[in-house]
C-alpha cells in the first residue's frame, strides 16, 4: 500500500506536468494537500522578492526558514492573523517557508479545526511535499516568464522598426526585417559583426 506522502508527491508531479498557470497551480496543490492530509485548510502565499506587504509573522517565518507550529490556537496567540485563524474556528495550524535556490519564495499555511494535529510526522510531510512543491512553483514560474519574454520578442521583432538584440561585448545575435532591410544585410551576414561595425 502506497503511503499518504508518496500519492501526495504523485500528484504534485502530476501537477507539475499541467499546462496549469501558477495561481490555478496553487489552488490544485492546496486542495490535494489538505484532501490527503485531513486537514481543513491550506493556503500557499507568494513571497515578492522586495517583501513588500508582508506581515511581521510571516517575516519571522521567512527569517527562521523554519516551521511556526501552534497547536492550540486561541486568542492569545502570539501574532494577530493566528487570532483570526481561531476566531475562523481553526484550533491548530501550522506554517512553513518553501525555500527554492537558497531563497524563500512561498508560505504554506495549513490548518485543522482539531487541537493538537501537527505532531512532528505530520509537519516532516507537509515540509517534504512543500519543498518539491518549490521546485514545481519556481519550474512554473521561469517557464511563464520564458513565455512572456518570447512574447515580447515576437512583438518586438515582428515591429516595422529597425531592432535589434546585443550581447554584453556588441555583437549581434539577432536582427528584425526592418533593421536588415535598412543595413542592407542578411541575418547570417550580421551575426559575425559587432555593433561597432554598423
Amino acid at each position: 500500500m502506497e503511503s499518504i506522502e508518496s500519492i501526495l508527491l504523485k500528484e504534485v508531479f502530476e501537477l507539475a506536468a499541467s499546462s496549469k498557470d501558477l495561481n490555478s497551480l496553487l489552488t490544485l496543490a492546496s486542495g490535494a494537500v489538505a484532501a490527503r492530509l485531513g486537514l481543513d485548510k491550506v493556503l500557499f502565499d507568494k513571497i515578492d522578492s522586495n517583501r513588500n506587504q508582508i506581515s511581521q509573522f510571516q517575516e519571522y517565518i521567512i527569517n527562521t526558514l523554519k516551521p511556526y507550529v501552534d497547536n492550540k490556537l486561541s486568542r492569545y496567540s502570539a501574532f494577530p492573523e493566528l487570532i483570526n485563524y481561531f476566531n475562523s474556528g481553526y484550533k491548530s495550524g501550522v506554517v512553513l517557508p518553501i525555500v527554492a535556490e537558497s531563497r524563500p519564495i512561498l508560505l504554506l499555511t495549513a490548518l485543522s479545526k482539531q487541537e493538537d494535529k501537527f505532531n512532528d510526522e505530520l509537519v516532516q510531510v507537509i515540509s517534504e511535499i512543500a519543498q518539491v512543491f518549490g521546485y514545481v512553483f519556481v519550474s512554473h514560474s521561469e517557464h511563464e516568464r520564458n513565455l512572456q519574454l518570447a512574447a515580447f520578442f515576437d512583438a518586438t521583432f515582428n515591429s516595422p522598426f529597425p531592432q535589434i538584440l546585443l550581447k554584453n561585448n556588441g555583437k549581434l545575435i539577432k536582427a528584425n526585417k526592418a533593421f536588415l532591410e535598412l543595413v542592407g544585410k542578411t541575418q547570417k551576414e550580421i551575426m559575425i559583426n559587432t555593433f561597432q561595425i554598423f
